[in-house]
């Protein structure tokens, strides 16, 4: 069994943007529902109120934010309820400056609500919106709980019958319904929205910025559910009624879109659509927001996660540590989305064949979450699950129940009885009793898994198959796992294509178990086509790659090549033609990566005046681990800092300079030569002996459980080459 295991995704719009924004304004944020009344205000003060909402509509909030602050300090000497709607209208101005974790718009909204709550007699329109603008501005700063208790009071404050509060009711039920939402109350959040529908239709039927926000509040609860053609059709309807009446490169129509591609990806055959979407998102976000707002890391984390489930790894892991960093510089890095962030960081990682350094992600993400104040519990649940997967990859099967284990208290504590048992949960505890040797515990739980109901994604499902075909394959019923390796790579190969390395790990454990079973012509077959792919696959990674990833992404993509030299090993596994096949492979395989890198010491520009400084870096760092390498070995010492800073520093520089030079990131590869080429350049009666280390296939079935030392010990194979 491939010891990969799906990430726990964390596809919410959480810490998207949540509003509306102005009709004309294509840079202007989206801004929360209940905009401040120009009526509300004296006589004297309407003209600037005007002004202020004049150039946010214009995109001009740094003229907005100056008019607003005028027009508190013109009212600080009356207060009450004119200073109140002054510091409402700032509140909203800021909200519009979409700035990361605002606490000035938490102070303001707070001193505005204090105002509303100490008026007399009270008004409880202004009451609730001034109640909802500061549960916004907790959402944007990832405090929900806070932000759900701010939206129940504004509903509170309502009086449902009263038909001229109605227009109220409609927004605070909106806002309502994306509280429950962010609390993980789903259930009661897709009813809400249902009702501010309802009311919308009723009494707003022209407030499309309303129906826009309560449509996507309602989508994304529904992919959160797994309805997700329910989830696909309100994000579709969002994304029409705003393209209506804003131009196509407004923020909110980023923001839908994002929403309706985040539905798409967890439908299991609109994965290229939902990455086309994220691709158009990131883009006009960066051209209206900026290069470093909060808003395109979250795209850029969705989008990383399009290009893993594509096989892109390389790019996958470039984009999750672009978004990495905007949200640290935003955030610092203890924030809630910091932590979030890290997870796709470490799954293209480790599909990069990096366990240790996919799992110091985990880590790290879990130390943040752990001392946030106050707490997350529902993304410190995540975070534990996927860092209990991260150590499945590793082997560490006993630290991989233990997190587990503390992610399902904390779900079953929160979310209440059940909650701690969903499917993926499910699945990754049976891997954990895989790797701990409790096979027949592990088989009862995924047969159960796979024959209930539980809400699953296909991938998942298609996880699971692949765990129970090793089951099965452990106690010899080789026909059901045959069976269930088939399910797993049908669903990946119409996902994702041939090509995908998800389908590729599928059909090396079609392949593997074919070789069990004795059936060498489908062996041999599923092994060539996985060996093609895969070679094309460390090829194209390979570009961009230090060293050293490059020769551990090629030794981990190699199951199709192990069960060729099986067989061509094997006296009756096959005959001379599929032997000189075999070569071939063997001669593609070293080419694949040594001839890349060599290649890549040629194409070093060091006469380029622009890139010679990241040449010379690169050559200084690379002798810099060559010479701590050699000290190590003469001191008889282990690794030690030293190295690894060293080691860091060398890729660091390669990863740099294949960024910036075209020449060094594409170099000339011999990729056309194979056993003939070879043959022809050899001597007359001469012959050409190379030697291969063959693993056993087994390892391919068994790996990520207990039995992997049971594996026979890897041999080395002889080719000869006549020519």
């Amino acid at each position: 069994m491939m010891r990969r295991i799906g990430l726990q995704m964390w596809l919410c719009a959480v810490l998207g943007a949540t509003g509306a924004a102005p009709a004309a304004a294509s840079r202007a944020a989206p801004a929360p529902l209940g905009v401040p009344d120009v009526a509300w205000f004296a006589r004297g003060a309407r003209a600037d109120a005007q002004r202020v909402l004049e150039a946010l509509a214009s995109g001009r909030p740094g003229a907005a934010d100056s008019l607003a602050r005028g027009l508190v300090a013109r009212a600080e000497p009356r207060g009450g309820p004119p200073l109140a709607d002054a510091l409402d209208l700032h509140a909203h101005v800021l909200w519009c400056r979409m700035l990361p974790d605002d606490a000035e718009l938490v102070r303001v909204a707070t001193r505005a609500l204090a105002l509303r709550e100490s008026a007399r007699p009270a008004d409880p329109v202004r009451l609730a919106t001034a109640l909802d603008r500061l549960g916004a501005a907790h959402v944007r700063r990832s405090e929900y709980a806070t932000a759900d208790s701010l939206f129940a009071r504004a509903m509170a404050a309502l009086d449902t019958t009263s038909q001229a509060q109605a227009r109220a009711v409609a927004h605070a039920l909106a806002w309502r319904a994306e509280g429950q939402r962010v609390v993980k109350r789903l259930a009661a959040a897709a009813a809400t929205a249902s009702r501010a529908l309802d009311w919308l239709a009723r009494v707003a039927p022209d407030d499309t910025t309303a129906a826009v926000r309560v449509h996507a509040t309602l989508g994304n609860t529904c992919s959160e559910m797994s309805r997700l053609e329910e989830a696909s059709a309100s994000l579709s309807l969002a994304a029409a009624l705003e393209g209506a009446r804003a131009r196509p490169d407004s923020v909110l129509i980023a923001s839908t879109l994002r929403s309706l591609a985040r539905a798409r990806l967890l439908l299991a055959d609109q994965h290229a659509e939902a990455a086309a979407l994220l691709q158009r998102v990131a883009g006009a976000q960066e051209r209206l927001l900026g290069p470093d707002h909060p808003e395109l890391a979250t795209t850029l984390y969705m989008l990383s996660y399009t290009r893993s489930q594509g096989g892109e790894f390389l790019e996958a892991r470039r984009i999750s540590e672009r978004a990495v960093r905007i949200r640290e510089r935003a955030y610092g890095g203890a924030h809630l989305s910091v932590a979030v962030a890290l997870w796709q960081l470490g799954s293209s990682t480790r599909e990069l064949g990096d366990a240790p350094g996919a799992l110091a992600h985990y880590e790290r993400a879990v130390e943040i979450l752990r001392a946030l104040d106050p707490p997350s519990p529902a993304e410190l649940a995540t975070g534990w699950s996927n860092l209990g997967a991260a150590r499945l990859t590793v082997g560490d099967g006993r630290g991989a129940r233990e997190a587990f284990d503390a992610a399902s208290a904390i779900r079953e504590r929160v979310f209440g009885p059940g909650a701690g048992r969903g499917f993926w949960s499910t699945l990754v505890r049976a891997r954990a009793l895989l790797l701990e040797g409790e096979d027949a515990a592990a088989e009862a739980v995924l047969d159960t898994l796979l024959a209930g109901r539980s809400r699953r994604s296909a991938y998942d499902e298609a996880d699971a198959l692949e765990s129970q075909g090793a089951v099965a394959s452990l106690r010899g019923d080789l026909a059901k796992a045959a069976a269930c390796f088939e399910r797993a790579y049908a669903f990946h190969d119409s996902a994702l294509g041939a090509g995908s390395p998800r389908t590729l790990e599928s059909l090396s454990l079609r392949a593997a178990v074919h070789w069990a079973a004795g059936d060498r012509s489908a062996a041999l077959a599923d092994a060539r086509t996985h060996d093609e792919g895969m070679l094309a696959f460390v090829r194209a990674a390979a570009r961009g790659l230090s060293e050293r990833e490059a020769l551990e992404l090629e030794a981990s993509r190699a199951a199709g090549r192990d069960i060729l030299l099986a067989l061509a090993a094997d006296p009756t596994g096959v005959g001379p033609a599929e032997r000189m096949q075999v070569l071939e492979v063997v001669v593609r395989s070293r080419l694949a990566v040594l001839d890349e890198l060599a290649d890549e010491a040629r194409a070093l520009p060091r006469h380029d005046e622009a890139l010679a400084p990241l040449a010379a870096e690169l050559e200084s760092a690379r002798n810099a681990l060559a010479a701590a390498l050699v000290a190590a070995t003469r001191s008889g010492r282990a690794g030690d800092a030293a190295i690894q800073a060293a080691r860091t520093r060398r890729e660091v520089a390669e990863r740099a300079l294949a960024e910036r030079s075209g020449a060094f990131r594409a170099v000339r590869r011999r990729a056309a030569a194979g056993a003939a080429e070879v043959a022809a350049a050899l001597p007359a009666g001469s012959a050409l002996v190379s030697y291969v280390r063959s693993p056993s296939p087994r390892r391919i079935l068994v790996e990520g459980t207990a039995h992997e030392s049971e594996v026979p010990p890897a041999r080395y194979v002889a080719l000869v080459l006549r020519a």
